[in-house]
C-alpha cells in the first residue's frame, strides 16, 4: 500500500513539473512569435522603401519615436506623389505595428551622414515577465528589434 502511495506521489510531482514546463514554453513561444512579428514588420517597411526609393532617398520615410502619421490620400484608390505614398506607407505600417504588438516605441531614422541613404528601423514592445499581468507595475520588460536599411 505504501509503495502505491509513493508511486502516486512521484507521478503527481512529475505531472506538476510537466505542467510548469509547458507554461514556461508557452511564454517563450509567445515571445518568439512577437519577435518574428517585429522582424516581418521591419522587413515590410524596408521593402516599401525599396519600392518607393525616390521618396526614401529624399528622407520621406523618417518617423520620430511614437509620432502619429496622417496620410491625407488613400494611395490604393488614387494616384499619389512619392512623398504622399511614403506617408501612406508609414501610416499603414504604423497601424499594423500597433495592432500586432504591445508597442512601447517605434521609430524610423535616416542617417544623413552615410554615403548611401540609410535608415534605422526600431520597434520596441512590451513582453510580460513571469505570470503577472500588464496592469501591475514592473511586470513587463521591453524587447527591441532594430534593423538597418541601406538603399542601393
Amino acid at each position: 500500500m505504501i509503495e502505491v502511495l509513493v508511486s502516486m506521489l512521484i507521478i503527481a510531482v512529475w505531472l506538476l513539473a510537466t505542467a510548469g514546463m509547458q507554461a514556461g514554453m508557452f511564454k517563450l513561444q509567445t515571445s518568439a512569435g512577437q519577435r518574428l512579428q517585429a522582424i516581418a514588420l521591419a522587413t515590410e517597411l524596408s521593402e516599401r522603401m525599396e519600392a518607393n526609393s525616390g521618396a526614401a532617398r529624399a528622407g520621406n520615410y523618417a518617423l520620430a519615436a511614437n509620432a502619429t502619421v496622417a496620410a491625407t490620400t488613400d494611395c490604393m484608390l488614387a494616384a499619389c506623389s512619392p512623398a504622399a505614398l511614403a506617408r501612406y506607407d508609414l501610416k499603414q505600417w504604423s497601424d499594423r505595428v500597433a495592432s500586432a504588438l504591445i508597442v512601447d516605441s517605434v521609430s524610423v531614422t535616416q542617417d544623413i551622414t552615410a554615403p548611401q541613404p540609410t535608415y534605422s528601423i526600431s520597434i520596441s514592445w512590451k513582453e510580460p515577465r513571469g505570470r503577472q499581468t500588464y496592469l501591475q507595475t514592473g511586470t513587463t520588460e521591453t524587447a527591441r528589434y532594430i534593423t538597418i536599411k541601406v538603399l542601393g
